[in-house]
């Protein structure tokens, strides 16, 4: 079933807003520095609410994460994640409707841009600069409601304030005399993040899915996996806490003009 509302209507589609201001100056002669805030929120967004499903369907487990160099802290933390129950876990009548039907999802993303650039008498041309930003998304009054929606992730997940990331670029060039050759050099290093379909984020993050076994469930619940499943898979990590080691780059160029 699909809420006709969302079918049609003046600001109905989802949208995004970005408010930039930005300041340069000159600190020395042929030098100049310039910061840049920038900040792009989004709304507007829809979900899909299985109303054979409710809060009231599902368990709350709470397992520590083993011990693993790459884990936050090495591991042994605390994780808590939802298992559904009832005789509707495989059911489904699905709703197609706003999320503010069930409360606010804030998504955003903002960041710092500063650039410098030197062009001297003599030739060398320097530039160089960061972008450091981050993502902030929260629909936790949603996934209250709509517990389905949480899928392996952990139950306070629903609230991601990335890691500030920063991303360094430069590049450098000079014409020898006389030789009249070009000599040129760029470098970049940036974190290792992946394009990702979600808005306000800096890209894909790391996860540690780890299959958490029926015998654990039934401890903590006295009851097995719903469907008779030998195992639930649950994200020890949550979104926007680890990323993979920063790529660097540089290249080289020499011209003979």
């Amino acid at each position: 079933q699909v809420n006709p509302d969302t079918l049609k209507g003046w600001g109905t589609r989802p949208y995004d807003w970005k408010f930039g201001v930005a300041i340069q100056q000159e600190v020395l002669p042929r030098v100049s520095v310039e910061v840049s805030y920038n900040r792009r929120w989004f709304g507007n967004f829809f979900y899909t609410d299985n109303q054979l499903l409710g809060p009231d369907d599902y368990d709350r487990v709470t397992i520590t994460a083993p011990l693993h160099e790459r884990l936050p802290e090495g591991g042994g933390y605390p994780v808590t994640f939802l298992a559904v129950k009832g005789p509707n876990f495989n059911q489904q009548r699905n709703y197609f409707t706003f999320a503010s039907d069930y409360g606010e999802d804030t998504r955003y993303w903002h960041g710092v841009d500063t650039t410098i650039n030197a062009r001297t008498t003599w030739g060398l041309v320097l530039q160089g600069g960061t972008v450091t930003g981050r993502g902030v998304r929260d629909n936790c009054e949603i996934t209250a409601k709509l517990p389905e929606t949480v899928g392996s992730a952990q139950v306070d997940a629903c609230h991601v304030a990335e890691l500030w990331l920063t991303s360094f670029r430069g590049l450098a060039s000079y014409r020898m005399p006389r030789v009249d050759v070009l000599v040129s050099a760029t470098m970049r290093s940036q974190p290792a993040t992946t394009p990702a379909g979600a808005v306000a984020m800096n890209g894909s993050s790391l996860a540690a899915n780890y299959n958490v076994s029926n015998a654990i469930i039934q401890a903590q619940l006295g009851r097995p996996i719903a469907g008779g499943g030998q195992n639930v898979s649950v994200n020890l990590l949550k979104p926007g806490e680890q990323y993979q080691d920063r790529l660097n780059a540089v290249d080289m160029r020499f011209a003979k003009t």
